[in-house]
């Protein structure tokens, strides 16, 4: 699988803590191996349409994409309110 970070994300990723920058990256790899791995807890996302998908990043931390092929359109990393 390739990945695609839409500048919606970039703005995101600059916007959030070193730490979690850094976590993404490890969290990325995980979902580029494979989208069900224990430490994303991905699952569908239906608030930002039918084909999205959330994942952790951090406890606190969430990254939204979409699967379009073979290719994941990473579009948004956000705060997670509890």
């Amino acid at each position: 699988m390739r990945y695609r970070l839409t500048n919606h994300f970039r703005c995101d990723f600059d916007a959030a803590p070193p730490d979690v920058q850094r976590v993404f990256w490890k969290q990325l790899r995980f979902l580029l191996q494979d989208w069900r791995h224990p430490s994303l807890y991905a699952h569908p996302w239906p608030k930002h349409g039918p084909d999205a998908m959330q994942a952790r990043v951090k406890l606190h931390w969430r990254f939204y994409y979409r699967p379009e092929g073979d290719t994941y359109e990473i579009y948004a990393l956000e705060k997670h309110k509890d």
